[in-house]
């Protein structure tokens, strides 16, 4: 969550586009969900 507090304050200070970052760490975090099931089962 830190790591995702920085990029989000990187992006605000840089007026970047907040929902590519949102976009991204959506992304990310289902494909570590995809990744667990496929290794919990």
């Amino acid at each position: 969550m830190e790591q995702f507090t920085k990029d989000l304050t990187k992006t605000l200070l840089s007026n970047g586009d907040v929902k590519e970052l949102f976009r991204q760490q959506l992304e990310t975090a289902i494909n570590q969900i995809l990744q667990a099931e496929l290794t919990w089962s």
